[in-house]
């Protein structure tokens, strides 16, 4: 298996790509075990199970890269396994730049450079694009996972909860609306399995900045252990861990899976008694999806 660097049939301007795509670039890239040098516009990666990866099938979709067998025919994710185990595809990363040489754009495709044009530092930024992706991919895969509706009901409100709490701006009420009317297609089965909810992200992140400057914090439970070294880290546990949203519904008393844990800091400048009542009736100062 080998990746190469700008030799795909459609391909995309650096410029060109999301904040979002960039991430999942990245991510990409640096999870792939590089072993050597292939040419010099390509790496010889060892096989792995990019079939199981939803970034690497997020990447295919959006023509970011392409996937042909070694008999140079295009495949799709729908047809990714057969050829991944056996070790016979060759992925084109489709990506150009007009500015930089092929190595430096390889180097700035696994670390983007983004914090310029958005005024944040790269760490700040990832935790940002990290939150939208927690509550988007728990959004969209709700479609995919067989819960009864009551129970996606429920995440669905609290979800506006959090919202309505990190900001009282028209934004909240726009995408819980947008959230309320996917839930109830969801439950008349008009979603079809291959339509994706495109958010806007530039407006996600200007409301998240408000967020971030309220101080609020988020904690990942897994397993019965806190996880709380990082906002950054817990993001990413949440992220990992959401397909356990599927166990966790099916058994509500279960501990073993994902929960995610909002609580209220203290500190921020909204009213630290704001108070949730969960769906036993007890009140409290955090939620828990």
């Amino acid at each position: 298996m080998k990746a190469l660097l700008n030799s795909g049939p459609t391909q995309i301007n650096l410029i060109d790509l999301s904040v979002k795509e960039q991430f999942y670039l990245a991510s990409f890239l640096k999870s792939a075990p590089f072993l050597k040098s292939n040419d010099s516009n390509g790496v010889k990666l060892s096989p792995t199970k990019y079939s199981d990866n939803y970034i690497f099938k997020y990447l295919l979709d959006k023509s970011i890269i392409s996937v042909f067998t070694e008999n140079n025919v295009n495949i799709d994710s729908l047809d990714l396994f057969r050829h991944v185990k056996n070790d016979q595809i060759t992925i084109d990363i489709n990506v150009f730049s007009t500015d930089l040489a092929d190595n430096q754009l390889l180097s700035n495709l696994q670390d983007p450079v983004i914090s310029k044009c958005n005024q944040l530092e790269l760490e700040e930024l990832t935790k940002e694009v990290l939150v939208l992706e927690c509550i988007e991919f728990i959004i969209v895969k709700l479609k995919y996972i067989d819960i009864p509706f009551n129970y996606s009901y429920e995440i669905f409100e609290q979800i506006k909860d959090i919202l309505q709490y990190f900001s009282a701006s028209q934004f909240c009420y726009v995408y819980w609306e947008q959230l309320k009317s996917l839930n109830y297609e969801r439950s008349a089965g008009k979603i079809n399995s291959n339509q994706l909810i495109e958010n806007n992200i530039s407006t996600t992140i200007s409301f998240l900045k408000k967020a971030k400057k309220e101080n609020w914090r988020v904690s990942g439970y897994y397993r019965d252990k806190n996880y709380t070294p990082s906002v950054f880290s817990n993001l990413i546990l949440i992220y990992q861990y959401t397909w356990g949203l599927k166990n966790f519904y099916k058994r509500p008393n279960s501990s073993s899976n994902l929960q995610l844990h909002v609580e209220l800091n203290p500190d921020c400048s909204l009213d630290p008694n704001k108070q949730f009542i969960r769906s036993n009736g007890d009140i409290t100062n955090s939620l828990i999806l």
